[in-house]
């Protein structure tokens, strides 16, 4: 579908402006003209790189967006640039010249990596299937021999200790940061909460590929439950009700560092009551002051976890104007992707070619409307108007919508 066609309307004026602004600066870092073929920029503005874990985290607003192919092209540059002589890192950041960032990379001994970005990735290619349909995500040789590196070869070469769970293997050294937490400290922790929590998630998503595939994929569900119950019982700090963020390499638990809105984003924290005592704390100390990489997250986290106001609350603060850094690529793009699966609540899943919604929509929003969405290879429009949604399929296929086939064409 051609880039950058989706439409949102709505009878509130500050949202309908937010999303333009949110399409319309995301689209500005989209390239097609590079040695590395279509891209977009998912690191420091002007850098002319994309990295892992904003990749990742692009990839349900690009998709939005009409960028599968560059999310896609840049999905399969790291799964290809996997190798042996890294232990089985990829580049953590590509330049649109098809190269290492040379700030992150010197050689094979010498680089930035942050070991959540395999297991990060591993998800983010399941989430771009269920989006796209795009069997290459199933079929494809090389996403599959990186899906099995990272579940096999990737935790064994990281792992020192033999718990099952990646960990440093040189202590202050850039090769190998046990979470996607960077601020000074963090050189002596040995594994961080994310990191077991990008575990999870990457596991629970591989198992999810390869029964889409009709092959085996118990025995890493299994461990994927194992490590459920490390992180939801050992990494909880009672006497201070939350989680622990890192482990120093004395052994000791440390509060601080981390970033536990990782837990949330990856959807590991099992337990209701602490479930909610993490939002809670995520939202009032971020209301203190966070910058805008975790803040990007906030939105769909809420949205994700039934708490519509907060959801608007975190998604108004991102499109504020006079938000600091806005105009980092990552916020743009998350934006985009919690209007659409949060504030609209649409949810797609490509395995049975369903869509669903819920209505996150504030009382005082009595009309919206998403006009040119692409799924599943094709679009829809989805309207919100007197209390009920109603769809519009022009997927090329007949759709679940809430339950109901819709033939292409039809609407309902």
């Amino acid at each position: 579908m051609e880039k950058g066609k989706i439409k949102f309307t709505c009878n509130n004026k500050e949202l309908e402006n937010g999303f333009n602004w949110a399409k319309n600066q995301a689209l500005s870092y989209s390239h097609e003209d590079g040695l590395v073929g279509c891209w977009y920029e998912a690191a420091l503005p002007k850098r002319n790189s994309f990295c892992i874990r904003d990749v990742c985290h692009h990839i349900t607003g690009a998709h939005y967006l009409g960028l599968d192919a560059h999310s896609k092209n840049m999905l399969l540059k790291f799964a290809q640039s996997v190798a042996q002589s890294r232990d089985y890192c990829s580049f953590w950041e590509i330049t649109g010249d098809y190269a290492p960032t040379k700030v992150d990379y010197s050689n094979d001994n010498d680089f930035w990596y942050n070991l959540p970005a395999n297991f990060d990735l591993v998800d983010a290619c399941l989430r771009s299937y269920l989006l796209s349909a795009d069997n290459d995500y199933i079929e494809s040789y090389d996403f599959n021999r990186f899906y099995d590196l990272t579940v096999n070869e990737y935790v064994k070469c990281w792992d020192s200790d033999n718990d099952g769970i990646p960990n440093r293997k040189v202590f202050k050294s850039r090769r190998g940061i046990p979470s996607y937490d960077e601020q000074k400290g963090m050189e002596n922790v040995i594994v961080a909460a994310d990191l077991l929590a990008a575990q999870i998630r990457g596991y629970i998503s591989y198992s999810k590929l390869k029964k889409i595939k009709n092959e085996h994929f118990q025995k890493t569900a299994e461990e994927a439950d194992r490590l459920l119950k490390i992180l939801n019982n050992e990494w909880w700090n009672e006497k201070e009700k939350c989680f622990y963020g890192a482990k120093h390499r004395n052994g000791s638990y440390i509060n601080t560092m981390g970033s536990p809105h990782m837990l949330a984003y990856f959807d590991t924290v099992t337990d209701s009551e602490k479930k909610k005592l993490l939002l809670n704390s995520l939202h009032e100390n971020g209301k203190k002051g966070i910058i805008v990489e975790i803040m990007s997250h906030y939105p769909e986290i809420f949205y994700k976890n039934s708490d519509k106001e907060k959801g608007l609350y975190w998604l108004k603060r991102c499109i504020d104007p006079n938000l600091e850094r806005r105009e980092y690529p990552e916020v743009s793009f998350s934006v985009v992707g919690a209007y659409i699966e949060g504030l609209m609540g649409i949810c797609a899943n490509a395995v049975d070619l369903s869509i669903t919604t819920i209505n996150n929509l504030p009382n005082s929003i009595t009309f919206a409307g998403v006009e040119n969405c692409p799924m599943f290879g094709g679009s829809i429009n989805c309207f919100f108007e007197n209390g009920s949604f109603t769809l519009e399929n022009n997927t090329g296929k007949t759709v679940l919508f809430n339950g109901v086939p819709v033939e292409h064409g039809c609407r309902l």
